[in-house]
């Protein structure tokens, strides 16, 4: 009597029972128990770990014959398992979130970890993460056949621009100040949010106490804003 699956995924253990005969010879040492059963009945096991098809001979013995017997397990690849995004690349600004989803895998098969951690966070075929730092994701999925395999995704945080305002903080009604706005970070984009202007540098006649505030956008699309108060002060009469 044999037990034995067809297929096994790659990679993973065939497990094959025998039974029937007093003894029992393999073509191979790998992996080979023999046992009793409760009732007396001896029986064998293989295990063998599969990378490819694989025929094995055993030779069953009793007390009167031999016989051979050829036991072929094939191999199940592994599922190509990804991890797609909707954003145009793999960055994000702190803070933000991203949108990832695994593929290539049966729906409700997945489970997402960090990689080097030992619990999963999400078991949904697509998950939004906002790491604050540089981050790998792996996803593990399984196929039709239950072969799983995993995928991997960097996620890359950028920090948001330094700005701040540099002005005068008090002036006289009907004077005009000069605001700019400073940065170390490499700004790609200015708007001052009351007027539009998109320029570092912007001169404002003051008419009243005012908040002005501007909006920096840098290289990598991370944007952020500062404000600065100036007071009018009442002419002398």
């Amino acid at each position: 009597v044999v037990e034995a699956p067809q297929n096994v995924c790659y990679g993973t253990e065939a497990r094959i029972v025998v039974s029937g005969a007093d003894s029992y010879t393999w073509d191979t040492n790998e992996g080979v128990s023999d046992s009793t059963d409760a009732s007396g009945k001896k029986y064998t096991i293989i295990k063998e770990v599969l990378t490819s098809d694989r025929t094995f001979t055993v030779y069953g013995s009793t007390a009167s014959c031999e016989t051979a017997l050829d036991i072929t397990v094939g191999i199940w690849e592994l599922p190509s398992i990804a991890i797609t995004t909707t954003n145009p690349n793999n960055e994000i600004c702190i803070y933000d979130g991203i949108q990832l989803k695994g593929t290539n895998g049966k729906s409700g098969s997945y489970i997402w970890y960090e990689k080097g951690a030992s619990e999963s966070f999400s078991q949904n075929d697509d998950v939004i993460v906002k790491p604050t730092q540089n981050t790998t994701y792996v996803v593990e999925g399984e196929d039709a056949n239950g072969c799983r395999n995993t995928a991997e995704f960097d996620v890359i945080v950028n920090a948001l621009p330094d700005v701040e305002i540099d002005g005068v903080e008090s002036i006289c009604k009907e004077e005009e100040i000069t605001l700019t706005a400073v940065s170390q970070s490499n700004i790609r984009n200015y708007n001052w949010k009351h007027s539009g202007e998109a320029l570092s540098t912007i001169t404002v006649e003051i008419l009243q106490d005012q908040t002005f505030e501007v909006e920096v956008e840098d290289l990598n699309g991370c944007k952020n804003t500062a404000t600065h108060n100036v007071t009018a002060l009442d002419i002398p009469t």
